[in-house]
């Protein structure tokens, strides 16, 4: 699996769907929150 590949895959899905895109952020906010705790 290429995470150029990946990356690029998961910039389209943005591109499509904005609601998936704020899901991520959220995620990732989540994830770094967790981590720093």
């Amino acid at each position: 699996m290429n995470p150029r590949g990946l990356q690029i895959d998961l910039q389209n899905a943005q591109l499509l769907d904005p609601a998936a895109l704020e899901q991520l952020v959220n995620l990732g906010v989540g994830l770094v929150q967790a981590w720093q705790a």
